[in-house]
């Protein structure tokens, strides 16, 4: 059964990230992590669950585990800028990035090596959803 930390409520100006990790620990200390730092985050431990959500809610990026059963990261990503025109970036946190291609690597707006202080996510998150929304308007 799949995990869902639905957003907090913030301020209307907050940038809304999705998180995908199949680690609840992690998943839980970097949503409160987040939210700390002003963002809306929606907490995802199955990425399915996210792809099965996306079109139905606006993120302004979303950050996302390498490994993880069933779906990784990379084919998450993909499969999300596939089916969606106008996906949000994708933010890659992993410890395997070695795992990933050069192709592979370039579909991510920013990728975090595990592990990473709460600074580092705070920029490439930001670094992210301003990408994006250039790129949607």
């Amino acid at each position: 059964m799949a995990t869902l930390i639905p957003p907090a409520s913030t301020s209307a100006k907050a940038l809304h990230i999705a998180m995908v990790d199949d680690d609840p620990q992690l998943l839980g200390v970097w949503v409160r992590v987040l939210r700390a730092g002003g963002f809306e985050v929606e907490g995802f431990d199955d990425p399915q669950r996210l792809l099965e959500v996306l079109g139905t809610r606006p993120f302004d990026a979303i950050v996302t585990d390498l490994e993880m059963p069933g779906l990784d990261g990379s084919e998450l990503c993909a499969r999300a800028q596939d089916r969606f025109h106008h996906a949000p970036p994708f933010v890659l946190h992993t410890g395997a990035a070695q795992l990933l291609s050069r192709a592979a690597r370039g579909r991510f707006a920013a990728v975090l090596d595990k592990p990473c202080d709460r600074r580092q996510m705070f920029d490439a998150v930001r670094h992210a959803a301003a990408g994006g929304a250039a790129a949607r308007s």
